[in-house]
């Protein structure tokens, strides 16, 4: 058994720690802090950190939560531009010159529709609290837009926008890694409750353009874009469901969720100069229970790192996950990995997975079920897996030194399609301890490359062709059986090495300088022994290992088949009185109805004819 590469490491652990620089709510969590106490809705005061437009928090003569008739809402020396007459939107046919002037109206829960009159754009930051409002857009856009400061802060909200136009929530909120602020670097907030909007973008360095907790229901029928530097498009805590209709993407770290559910009905996009992930599933529930996150992405994942040493990772499953992907997943970066799963999570994907780096694998599964349709081509490990079930269908292509088509360390892998690897000391595959179904050719290229590596009780079955540098197969170990149903072939060392007990089957033709090579023991063709253990093989043995190669000599027996039964002439039988007859098969059952019918025939014909002659003569039958 020859020393192995190790690239699996606990990769996503390494990468969130990196990913954590410059993003304000993970990097509490790195530390040991957990993020969700940054940011719980305990922590956040209700007139909030910022100059800020307070709708609906305590004033003065009013109960907390509920403002006076009289309350005004505080300017924060905003614009609001209209672009048609002198009232932007109205409220039951009452008209407002500005949208504060409208939302200060709105005292309680009692739902509301604000129509718009024309085009708003407001520089003003927004803090809602148990508010139903409806924003009838009437074609027109609506656009939220705070330069320095969270644009939209939501507690128990249910807030909607019908009728064409846009509802666009834009923040240059920056991370100050020095500041207390509740929502230090948040563009969008939503504490329960639901928000409809069309789309939602952070500008400034760290920045997370949207983040919901307390089971909030976010749709954003368009697209979340983070364009700072280190940004994140959205963190979604336990309980919350958030959909986004268009393109999901970020400078850091696309979505980071919790428990929730994430369905984005476009592309998600991370380019960073030094690291970046796609989406990223996590438990930050108190209790470590969080409910199975779920992740719907019908569009490509694309991450790049464009810094040297830097890291890019697709899907990074961290906890207990359902997840469906109906796009390709591509990742480029020196490290990282195009899909990473654990915690016997579930993935379903249609698409073809592509890594491209130093280093860079295609899929890692630790534990769960993969179900795979597309191809994976990777610059270091194909498949990489410790536990679980994966099935491909879909060829796999390595590349690189020390590289692996398949690494499966446990668990179970049915690849439907070739897979190749190429690089010095590279393997197509390696099994230890698993059981791998490959239906396809298997082929390794390089210096010392092998095609086949099984150890440890592997099970390992190719329909096609095995090809290798070094060996074609390396079966080592009690338990471990490889059955190749094609050829296999070695350039430079043995077509079929096994050791301490291993079992090899070979259907078809072996060419490589050393035939078989059982331990230190190098058998040619003519090396098999009598009688052999398996019909229809010959049989390579050192007592310990076994190697049964299909025995084409074997002439099998000619069968004569049966003659079949020669039919007899047909005899042909006189039917009494009427010249007729029926041929005789010579079957007596066959003939005894017949007879008994016949004579029947004549009895009853001469008593008729009897009858007619008396009746002729005038007698009385």
């Amino acid at each position: 058994m020859r020393s192995r590469k190790l690239f699996a490491l606990p990769l996503a652990f390494a990468l969130m720690l990196s990913l954590c620089v410059g993003s304000p709510l993970i990097a509490g969590a790195a530390s040991g802090q957990d993020w969700r106490d940054m940011v719980a809705p305990s922590n956040l005061s209700k007139t909030h950190q910022h100059p800020s437009v307070a709708a609906t928090d305590t004033a003065a003569g009013g109960a907390a939560g509920k403002s006076p008739a009289t309350s005004k809402a505080q300017s924060a020396g905003g614009n609001i531009i209209a672009t048609a007459g002198a009232s932007v939107c109205e409220i039951n046919g009452v008209s407002y010159a500005t949208l504060d002037d409208a939302l200060t109206t709105i005292t309680d829960s009692t739902p509301t529709t604000i129509e718009l009159l024309a085009n708003i754009t407001t520089t003003n930051s927004y803090i809602l609290t148990g508010r139903n409002i409806t924003f009838d857009l009437n074609n027109f856009n609506l656009i939220i837009n705070s330069k320095t400061d969270t644009a939209l802060s939501l507690t128990n909200c249910n807030i909607s926008c019908t009728n064409g136009g846009s509802f666009q929530v834009i923040s240059g909120a920056v991370y100050d890694p020095n500041s207390t602020a509740a929502l230090n670097g948040v563009g969008l907030f939503v504490d329960g409750g639901s928000l409809q909007a069309t789309s939602v973008k952070a500008t400034g360095e760290g920045a997370v353009a949207l983040y919901s907790t307390d089971g909030a229901q976010v749709t954003i029928t368009g697209s979340i874009a983070a364009t700072g530097d280190g940004a994140v498009g959205l963190l979604a805590d336990t309980g919350c469901a958030v959909t986004v209709g268009g393109n999901l993407s970020a400078t850091s770290l696309g979505a980071l969720i919790s428990g929730s559910t994430l369905d984005v009905g476009g592309n998600v996009a991370v380019k960073s100069s030094d690291g970046g992930e796609g989406i990223v599933t996590m438990d930050f529930s108190e209790d470590g229970n969080a409910p199975t996150s779920v992740v719907k992405v019908a569009g490509n994942i694309t991450i790049e790192s464009t810094g040297t040493n830097g890291f890019a990772v697709g899907l990074d499953i961290e906890s207990e996950t359902t997840a469906t992907l109906g796009g390709n997943v591509t990742v480029k970066a020196d490290y990282g990995v195009g899909v990473s799963v654990d915690f016997d999570s579930t993935v379903t994907m249609t698409g073809a997975i592509t890594a491209s780096g130093s280093s860079i694998d295609g899929i890692d599964v630790y534990s769960g079920t993969v179900t795979l349709t597309g191809n994976i081509t990777a610059t270091g490990t194909g498949l990489y897996m410790e536990d679980g079930t994966v099935v491909i269908t879909g060829a796999i292509a390595s590349s690189g030194d020390d590289s692996y088509g398949l690494d499966v360390e446990g668990g179970k892998v049915s690849v439907t399609g070739n897979v190749k690897t190429t690089g010095e000391a590279a393997s197509a595959v390696y099994a230890d301890a698993s059981t791998v179904t490959i239906t396809g050719k298997v082929s390794a290229t390089g210096a010392d490359s092998y095609g086949i590596e099984a150890y440890d009780k592997a099970k390992v079955t190719v329909t096609g062709d095995v090809t290798g540098d070094e060996h074609g197969v390396d079966a080592e170990g009690r338990g471990t059986d490889i059955y190749i149903k094609g050829n296999i072939v070695a350039k430079q060392g043995a077509g079929v090495y096994a050791d301490n007990k291993a079992t090899v089957t070979v259907d078809g033709a072996i060419t490589a300088p050393d035939y078989i090579a059982l331990g230190s023991v190098v058998k040619d063709a003519d090396g098999y022994v009598t009688p052999t253990t398996k019909a229809g093989y010959k049989t390579y043995t050192d007592n310990k290992s076994t190697v049964w190669v299909k025995d084409t000599t074997v002439v099998p027996p000619v069968v004569t088949p049966k003659k079949p039964p020669v039919a007899k002439k047909p005899v042909q039988i006189k039917t009494p009185g009427s010249g007729s007859s029926i041929p005789d098969t010579g079957d007596a059952m066959s003939l005894a109805a017949p007879g008994a019918l016949f004579a029947a025939a004549a009895i009853a014909a001469a008593v008729i004819t009897v009858v007619a002659e008396k009746r002729k003569t005038g007698e009385e039958s």
